[in-house]
This record gives structure tokens, sequence and C-alpha cells, in this order.
């Protein structure tokens, strides 16, 4: 897992895709401005039209630019990435045994998509909390781990809300899929998943947290993208626990170092 972060990309090739990101997150964001007028996020799809669109340099030679840090745009999400890959991979990889689960629910409407966001979001919390107690500590060791939370527009209208987990052991792994099974009866078993961390797992949890599988060219399509963006408008997707220590998932230009 550590290869990671040893790889390194020289100037060109960092410069080379930054270019390709703006040019394919600027079609994003003229196709949510375009079909979305109306929207609350319009003025910030407005921004991402301009996100890294001048590069400049100072006295001594960095260079720098603006970036307007939304979730929609692949030039930021890359710097998100790798600004949560340098905080998190080293505490990661001190795990005796990292496990990565993935909990999910049926797929939703878009009428449903607010709702099953609050519903799992208060129902991990209540796990969460319980791994505190005498009780858990009696029988496992300390929870401790990342959870990302992360929305797939599926076809035929369809929202796909789930959690992704890097937790340390495999018991504690079990518990919390027995624990959300318990709490949801509705969700399939089959559908939970745990298996040992490898290197695909680090980055699944790292990646951006939405996924499509529609394009967002089309008056429909980017409607549905604007009701995900906005359902997850102000929420954390990251939520580390158990003694890793956090930091933000925005940017300043001191991060960029």
């Amino acid at each position: 897992m550590a290869n990671l972060l040893q790889k390194r990309d020289s100037s060109k090739d960092t410069l080379k895709k930054k270019q390709w990101s703006k040019y394919v997150s600027k079609g994003i964001a003229l196709s949510l401005m375009h079909f979305n007028s109306k929207s609350k996020l319009f003025k910030s799809y407005k921004n991402s039209t301009y996100c890294a669109e001048t590069l400049l340099t100072n006295e001594v030679g960095k260079i720098h630019t603006t970036y307007c840090k939304n979730r929609w745009c692949l030039t930021c999400g890359r710097i998100k990435t790798a600004r949560l890959i340098n905080a998190y991979l080293p505490q990661l990889e001190e795990f005796f045994q990292p496990v990565f689960v993935t909990l999910t629910l049926p797929t939703v409407n878009g009428k449903e998509l607010p709702m099953r966001i609050d519903e799992m979001e208060k129902e991990w919390r209540l796990i969460y909390n319980q791994t505190k107690k005498a009780k858990f500590k009696k029988g496992y060791q300390i929870f401790k781990g990342i959870r990302k939370a992360e929305c797939t527009i599926r076809p035929g209208g369809l929202y796909h809300y789930h959690f992704h987990f890097i937790l340390d052991g495999w018991a504690e792994g079990e518990w919390l899929i027995a624990q959300w099974l318990k709490r949801f009866p509705e969700a399939n078993r089959l559908a939970q998943d745990i298996r040992f961390a490898d290197e695909f797992s680090f980055k699944e949890l790292f990646k951006y947290a939405f996924k499509a599988e529609v394009k967002s060219g089309s008056k429909t399509n980017a409607e549905r993208y604007d009701l995900v963006f906005n359902a997850l408008r102000g929420k954390k997707t990251i939520f580390p626990f158990g003694g890793i220590k956090p930091i933000e998932e925005d940017f300043d230009e001191d991060d960029l170092t």
C-alpha cells in the first residue's frame, strides 16, 4: 500500500493531468449550469467553469491559481484525494489487520434520496456510539478506522447511497455488518461485503464521493446530477474515528505545497 505515496509525477505530467481534468470539469460544469438555471448550486456551477482557468507564477517561480473546491470538479477532486492519501494512509498502514467493509441498502428514487442519506447517517452514529460502551469493549479491540460515504447515480432514475470503511480487525468488521443488518432488515446480506484491505481498497476509500453510471450531457441526467449534489450539499463524506487524526476535506494554498 505504501507505493500509493511513493509514485511522483514530473511537473510536466502534473500539468498535463491538470489540463485534462480542467477540460472535463469545465464541460460538466457548463452542462450543470445550462440545465439547472434555477438550482441553489447554480453560482457554484458557474464558479467551477473558472476553476484553475489561469495559472500564475510569483516572484520565486511558484505556480498558483484559484480553485472552486466543489464536489463535481475533477481538478479539485484530485487535490482532495491526494491530501486524504497523504494524511490518512500512514495512519491506516499501522493497523494490525485492516479490512475493507461496504454497507449498502436498496437503491431509491430521487425523492427518497435525502431521507435515505439522513437515515443511514443517523443509524451509523448510533452504531458507532455502541462501540464506546463497556459491552463492546469487553469483546472487541478499539473500533478504529475511516468511513467514506458515496452516492452513485444509476439508470432508471435510481440512486445508491452507501458506505465504505477501512477498519482494524476482521471481528470488528463482522460486528459492524451484523449491526447494520439488525437495524435494516430490508438490506441484502449478500450486498454487504468484508475483505482484507489491499491497494484497491485504499484507492476506493479515497476517491471521489460521487459516481455516475450515466453521462451529464443530457437535460435529464444533468438534473439528476444536480439532485445528488444538492442532497450532499454541506455534508462531510469522510469520517475518521477511534483515534484517527482528522483533516479538513477542503484545502487552501498552503496545503498544495
